[in-house]
C-alpha cells in the first residue's frame, strides 16, 4: 500500500474513531413551541403523521390522524396544519375536505396517485365495528391544485377503486391492497 492511500485510510479511521461529545456537552436541544406555533391540540391520538408541502407554497405543512373513537364522536377529526411560512400553522382539515370525519385514521401516505402534478393523501382507517359497514378502512384524497388552483381535496375513494396493484419502474405510486372487507394502502 502506497502512503498516500495509508494516510486515507488512516484520517478515515481517526474521524470513526472520535468519540462523540457527551450528551451535556451537545449543543442541539430541543424546546416545545406546540402553543406558539399553534398545533397544540389535546384532543387528537394521533397514530400516523405526514410531513410535506400540500399546497405547494414551499414549505412543510404537517397532517396528523386522529384513532381514537370517543374523541372522533365528540367531532375531533384529522388534522390538516398548514404552515403559514413563519411558523405558525392553523387547522385547515375541514377547509380543505380531508378531515375523514367518521374515520378513525391510523396511517398516512401522500403521493401523486393521478399524475397530474399536486400530492394525494391516503388515510388508513381502523375498522370500528360498532358503526357497521359504513366505515371505509382507507380513503383516498384528491389534491385539487391542479384543476382548480386551490388545494382542496375530494374523496375519490370508490371512484379510484383501490386494488393490489404495483407499477415498477413508470414512477407511478403502488402497493395498494384490499384487506378486513374493505380498501387499505
Amino acid at each position: 500500500m502506497d502512503m498516500r492511500k495509508l494516510l486515507i485510510l488512516l484520517v478515515f479511521i481517526n474521524m470513526a474513531c472520535t468519540q462523540a461529545p457527551a450528551p451535556d456537552q451537545a449543543q442541539i436541544r430541543f424546546e416545545d413551541v406546540s402553543e406558539e406555533s399553534g398545533m397544540l391540540d389535546a384532543g387528537v391520538n394521533g397514530a400516523g403523521v405526514a410531513f410535506w408541502d400540500y399546497d405547494q407554497d414551499g414549505d412543510v405543512d404537517v397532517y396528523i390522524t386522529n384513532s381514537d373513537s370517543s374523541t372522533n364522536l365528540l367531532g375531533i377529526h384529522n388534522r390538516l396544519w398548514e404552515n403559514d411560512g413563519t411558523g405558525k400553522f392553523r387547522d385547515v382539515s375541514e377547509e380543505r375536505g380531508v378531515a375523514n370525519l367518521g374515520g378513525l385514521g391510523r396511517g398516512i401516505s401522500w403521493g401523486d396517485y393521478d399524475n397530474d402534478g399536486d400530492s394525494d393523501l391516503v388515510v388508513g382507517n381502523m375498522p370500528n365495528s360498532d358503526r357497521g359497514d359504513d366505515i371505509i378502512p382507507a380513503t383516498l384524497y384528491k389534491n385539487l391544485l391542479t384543476e382548480t388552483g386551490e388545494p382542496n381535496f375530494e374523496n375519490v375513494t370508490r371512484a379510484a377503486g383501490l386494488m393490489r396493484a404495483e407499477y415498477p419502474k413508470d414512477a407511478r405510486v403502488g402497493g395498494f391492497s384490499n384487506t378486513s372487507g374493505g380498501i387499505a394502502f
